[in-house]
């Protein structure tokens, strides 16, 4: 996908990614992971896949550093819906690989709490590492668009 006919058919700037493949779109509308992703989907694109360190330290930064996005949670692609314990990007069908989970005073993260958490986001009060939640929940959400 080319990067202008991104910009012009979501009517956002994309952040351009570190790898200069990829550029960001930080949707501030709360839904559930599903309307996220297929919100990006729709879009062309798909829910923020962190493969490698560089590309998560670039989203950290930006999270981090805005405060019009700190104090807020984030969907990502991270789940674990189709197989328990085994964590995937969705849409690129990848295993989650990056080791940057967050944890609590219960034990580190994925801790699937009830049974029910099957769905990645990053977490404002884990710094923004990574955490598994329960996919009904409303939180804002990432889009990547890859171009050529």
């Amino acid at each position: 996908m080319n990067r202008r006919l991104v910009d012009r058919a979501i009517g956002n700037t994309c952040w351009s990614g570190p790898s200069g493949r990829s550029c960001y779109i930080f949707n501030t509308n709360q839904v559930v992971w599903q309307t996220a992703r297929s919100t990006c989907l729709q879009d062309g694109g798909h829910l923020v896949t962190l493969e490698t360190e560089g590309e998560s330290d670039f989203i950290l930064q930006i999270l981090r550093s805005s405060s019009e996005y700190a104090s807020y949670n984030w969907w990502n692609a991270a789940n674990d819906i189709d197989n328990e314990g085994v964590w995937v990007w969705a849409d690129i069908n990848q295993p989650v690989t990056i080791d940057r989970w967050g944890s609590t005073l219960g034990g580190i993260e994925p801790n699937n709490e009830g049974g029910q958490e099957h769905c990645g986001e990053l977490r404002s009060d884990f710094n923004f590492l990574l955490n598994d939640s329960q996919c009904t929940k409303k939180f804002m959400f990432i889009c990547e668009y890859e171009w050529n």
